[in-house]
């Protein structure tokens, strides 16, 4: 298949994770498996929070425990990672949509609930949410209320960033 054998353990894994089963131990693939390139890929792809759940269940011997307990350590940074951007992006689309701006959010954690029922097993950094560019400005004025700033990362002639780049990117200083 062209695919390194700690790639087809992953898939395996996220397979069983998705059918509700679980890996054997003694399955071919968890034989002289690459165990440190496993978990770089298992983060490289952010799919750590399905494999964990996988290994956690299983008694094995042959997944080493220090696997084990780093898969562990990212799935709850992970988590409370994921509480605290759902937190965030209920104190922002709560504060905008009682100044009358009009929120969809995209991805991030609530995209995490709509597909997997729980915010753990979606990995995210940032909350990306959709308004109107008819109220751009005041969303702006509203995010220097809650401290946000704006990063202006790109230059715009004749204001045109929109047709461009179609995002504006905010981030909070301290959160």
């Amino acid at each position: 298949t062209g695919l390194s054998k700690e790639i087809m353990l992953l898939l395996l894994f996220m397979k069983c994770e998705s059918d509700g089963g679980t890996l054997s131990d003694e399955h071919a693939l968890m034989q002289d498996t690459n165990w440190d390139l496993f978990l770089e890929l298992a983060r490289h792809h952010r799919v750590y929070p399905y494999i964990y759940n996988q290994v956690k269940s299983m008694n094995s011997h042959v997944i080493p425990s220090y696997v084990v307990e780093s898969l562990r350590r990212s799935y709850q940074q992970n988590t409370f990672q994921m509480l605290h951007l759902s937190g965030e992006m209920e104190l922002v689309s709560h504060f905008l949509a009682t100044n009358g701006i009009d929120v969809i959010q995209l991805k991030g954690p609530a995209l995490a609930v709509e597909l997997y029922d729980e915010l753990s097993k979606r990995t995210c950094s940032d909350l990306d949410v959709l308004i109107s560019l008819e109220q751009l400005e005041k969303t702006h004025e509203l995010l220097l209320q809650l401290e946000y700033v704006k990063e202006d990362y790109f230059s715009t002639v004749l204001n045109d960033w929109q047709w461009r780049h179609h995002h504006v990117t905010y981030f909070h200083p301290h959160k």
